[in-house]
């Protein structure tokens, strides 16, 4: 049986280079381990330009609402555990928060790397 890592982490807002990195290095650690991480950028190459990732690609299905919505809620639940990275947060993930919805409803574990404070997902409005 596949040993699968779903890596959450923010994306809009981010640079496509600066949303896969951490993803990439992620990646190759856990392969050395014989387990798959499982990013939500896969496929979105077409990003690769993008200084500010948004949420605004007419045309692009794994950039629409529905498409996000459909492929990471699919591999959050077909995933071991949920690794969530939040180091840096400018501002709270809407997403990322979303993907923590669902792997408690699928009752899969969750890492979250996040900094001790400061951090606006730990701050209160």
């Amino acid at each position: 049986m596949e040993k699968l890592v779903y890596l959450a982490g923010a994306i809009k807002g981010l640079s496509y280079g600066d949303s896969i990195s951490w993803r990439d290095s992620a990646k190759e650690e856990l392969a050395k381990a014989g387990i798959i991480g499982i990013s939500p950028m896969r496929a979105k190459e077409f990003l690769k330009n993008e200084r500010e990732i948004t949420d605004d690609y007419t045309g692009e299905v794994l950039a629409s609402d529905s498409g996000i919505v459909s492929r990471d809620r699919f591999d959050v639940e077909n995933c071991n555990i949920m690794l969530a990275n939040l180091l840096g947060l400018k501002e709270k993930s809407t997403g990322t928060m979303v993907e923590y919805g669902w792997a408690d409803a699928f009752r899969k574990p969750i890492i979250t790397v996040i900094e001790k404070e400061g951090n606006p997902t730990t701050t209160h409005s």
